[in-house]
């Protein structure tokens, strides 16, 4: 075997040193690359956090969801109580919420939804004073949001806040919260509201038998609505079901009445007006209405949820957290795309 010349391994040896520098140099020059891609990729990261954070989106088991915009968003409250509505000297005697609507109006794709929210869940609520002054903040029924409240506007807002807070902080553009009175009001001025009577409740009304099919008259909307007392069953929930009963026997009448007579929604408003607390103008209210007559109803939602007996013998109820989000999604948001 020839013996290299000394020349030729120096040429070797720096042919060697050569390649060495080169892939040295590629390395480095990959690593750089590597570092601008992983330093891009943080920083585009970062920005796509900052926009989501920005826009609001959340997500929901892998899934992202963004706020829905074009929405407005209304609750209705019926509080136990009967007469004109006035401001209360005392702390507590505001009356509770007996009845708990959010409607949400999707005013891109003309729909809305409803929510009933059963009064006795479980939820923080604050108690205000005369003034509006917070007190405290506890774990409660949010039907006593409106009875912790001065009996008018205190009193609904509290209920808002309480209602928003639940909702995840969600937006409520307006309320009307109605004192018993109402029921009969609404009903009769629709006709009378047709329903078929799974309970009996002759005990109260001699005409309202089980199985029979009528149309509510005066105060049996009142009775069919509210009955809790000596009834086969006497569960909230039981009274939740015959609200949805009425309300999506209710809904097509209004409608009805909004398209053929644009002043209704206005009458309606006049003959509500001494028993109802209201944040909503009569032009406002009036709009709402007939624009919400051709909005397409997406039915009542409800909230799943456990019952169970507080320890001072009050019913509670515990909503299901996963539910809860998900109504939250449905009614709020939109995929993130």
């Amino acid at each position: 075997m020839t013996q290299m010349t000394k020349q030729e391994r120096i040429r070797q040896t720096k042919k060697k040193m050569l390649i060495g520098g080169l892939v040295l140099f590629a390395l480095l020059l990959a690593g750089s690359v590597v570092t601008a891609v992983i330093a891009q990729t943080r920083k585009h990261k970062r920005e796509q956090l900052e926009l989501e954070k920005e826009l609001g989106v959340i997500e929901y088991n892998g899934v992202k969801y963004e706020p829905k915009h074009n929405i407005e968003t209304y609750l209705f409250i019926g509080v136990d109580k009967f007469g004109k509505v006035e401001k209360i000297d005392e702390f507590g005697d505001a009356g509770q919420c007996d009845v708990i609507i959010v409607m949400v109006r999707d005013l891109t794709e003309g729909t809305y939804k409803l929510l009933n929210i059963n009064r006795n869940t479980m939820a923080e609520v604050d108690s205000i004073d005369i003034d509006g002054n917070i007190l405290a903040t506890t774990t409660v029924q949010l039907a006593l949001a409106h009875a912790r409240g001065d009996g008018v506007e205190g009193s609904c807002e509290n209920t808002v806040n309480a209602i928003s807070n639940f909702l995840g902080g969600q937006r409520i553009d307006g309320y009307a919260a109605v004192n018993m009175d109402a029921l009969t009001i609404i009903n009769d001025a629709v006709g009378g509201v047709t329903v078929t009577l799974n309970e009996d409740f002759t005990h109260v009304d001699k005409f309202m038998k089980k199985g029979e099919t009528i149309r509510l008259k005066g105060k049996q909307a009142e009775i069919f609505v509210r009955s809790r007392m000596n009834m086969e069953d006497g569960s909230n929930e039981n009274r939740i079901e015959r609200e949805n009963q009425f309300i999506d026997a209710l809904m097509p009448l209004l409608k009805e009445k909004c398209v053929n007579d644009n002043s209704f929604p206005v009458d309606v408003y006049n003959e509500l007006k001494p028993y109802m607390v209201t944040n909503i103008g009569m032009s406002k209210f009036s709009k709402i209405a007939l624009l919400a007559a051709k909005d397409k109803g997406d039915g009542m939602l409800t909230l799943e949820g456990e019952s169970k007996v507080g320890a001072d013998g009050t019913a509670e109820y515990y909503v299901d957290e996963d539910n809860l989000q998900q109504t939250i999604i449905e009614m709020f948001y939109k995929q993130y795309k």
